[in-house]
């Protein structure tokens, strides 16, 4: 063969090879891990985001190491032009135990770089590790509560929680940590939930993700809701809907636009105030029981199964979430209890509104108010005027739609004006969480 041709062949293959060394991917895959210290146990996943935008990904190993020992915990090999990955990584390893843990991670690409065998991203994180449930300790006795009712459950743990409530069904209430390392946790058993449909779950869980779970002692009494019919007239619809107008401009007709009213914006009402429940303190800002509007009479109980009828025909069906009290026209409205304002505005079929949180996710609700007297933020004491009844939203007279909510949730607001119920119901369960010191005091 000429000299001249394997001279030439063998610095073409030269180039080629040093151009492939010089073009080939030298940049290492990236790594993400959530989280990548702190607490960790074997039930809460690690995500791990993995990615390599020029040559692919082509393998993952995960190691946990604890006392010298090497526990393997993923070996992943990637198809070709694999540019990104997720995975969710568990530390279900059967012999690891509870303290430091060192994870290494390696990633390597498919890059020609290093003569085809890639780039390699080596990353050692120093979690500690938690496999074991939280202790659970009730403070409380067995809870008898209403349908429609509320509750209020003390417990101590024995370490710090990220998460702690009653679980009842599809609906979570939080527990708020107090002085001294114990748990207040305010509940209601569902106004629309008969007795034994579900069970009430004390659930805790700790920094590690570990959880715990304990039905509560609890015993419901079953509270059938009352009936009522509501007739609206052509001379209210007039009268009335202009108002809501502008929230469905193009429905005109006035009965259409009232039913829109009163199943659309309610549910949207209902959304905001599960939001204005996230705005409470982690303490009670009441005491004792809560203030009835003075010399006003019922109009309408809570719960009442409301059916609408239009020139003899029913139209609709919905539930009364609060009390209607009535006395004078434009009557001041005082607060039931101390706490902060955290709504005063327009909230749709309640009109001109104001809501006071009294912490622990119990909030109480004035509705169709004609003056407003307080503003967002502002701090009210037991009897303090809120402003004053009216008409506004979906109200066809003047009075106050006085309401309660436990995150969220309506509960009937009877109890609380009951001293006997809350001493007997919650200010018992609440002095079971004070400090030996504090509730020491004045007892031989």
């Amino acid at each position: 063969m000429n000299i001249r041709l394997i001279v030439g062949l063998s610095v073409a293959l030269v180039a080629l090879l040093l151009a492939v060394f010089l073009l080939a991917d030298a940049t290492p895959p990236s790594l993400t891990m959530t989280p990548e210290a702190g607490e960790i146990g074997a039930t809460r996943p690690l995500l791990l985001e993995l990615a390599d935008p020029g040559s692919g990904l082509k393998n993952l190993t995960v190691v946990a190491v604890q006392g010298g020992i090497r526990y393997p915990l993923l070996n992943r090999d990637y198809p070709e032009e694999t540019k990104q990955a997720r995975e969710e990584l568990r530390l279900e390893h059967k012999d690891l135990r509870d303290g430091p843990l060192e994870l290494r991670l390696s990633l390597s690409d498919r890059s020609w770089f290093r003569f085809g065998g890639g780039n390699h991203l080596e990353r050692t994180l120093n979690l500690d590790f938690d496999g074991k449930p939280p202790q659970l300790s009730l403070l409380s006795d067995r809870i008898y509560i209403n349908q429609g009712g509320s509750g209020l459950v003390a417990f101590r743990v024995d370490e710090p929680l990220s998460r702690a409530g009653v679980s009842i069904g599809e609906l979570f209430f939080p527990a708020y940590e107090q002085a001294g390392g114990s748990y207040l946790g305010m509940f209601s058993w569902p106004w629309h939930l008969p007795p034994g449909d579900a069970a009430a779950q004390l659930l805790v869980v700790d920094s590690a993700g570990n959880e715990r779970r304990q039905n509560l002692p609890l015993q419901v009494k079953a509270k059938p809701l009352p009936e009522a019919r509501i007739n609206l007239s052509q001379g209210f619809l007039t009268a009335k809907m202009p108002e809501f107008q502008s929230s469905f401009p193009e429905t005109t007709d006035l009965l259409q636009l009232y039913l829109r009213v009163n199943r659309e914006l309610r549910k949207t009402n209902d959304t905001q105030l599960l939001e204005l429940a996230a705005k409470t303190a982690s303490q009670p800002l009441w005491q004792g029981s809560f203030l009835r509007q003075p010399r006003a009479a019922n109009r309408e109980p809570f719960g009442a199964r409301r059916s609408y009828h239009f020139e003899g025909e029913q139209v609709d069906e919905q539930v009364h979430l609060g009390v209607d009290l009535a006395s004078l026209a434009q009557a001041p409205v005082p607060v039931a209890n101390s706490g902060v304002v955290v709504f005063a505005g327009d909230l749709g079929i309640y009109g001109q509104c104001v809501v006071v949180d009294h912490g622990l996710g119990l909030q109480s609700l004035y509705g169709h108010l004609s003056q407003l007297a307080v503003q967002i933020g502002e701090s009210v004491e037991r009897g303090q005027i809120l402003g004053r009844t009216g008409s506004t939203g979906l109200a066809g007279g003047d009075h106050l739609h006085f309401g309660m909510m436990v995150a969220g949730l309506a509960v009937t607001p009877v109890e609380w004006w009951d001293s006997s119920w809350v001493g007997n119901n919650i200010e018992l369960r609440q002095r079971a969480v004070k400090p030996e010191t504090e509730a020491g005091k004045g007892e031989n």
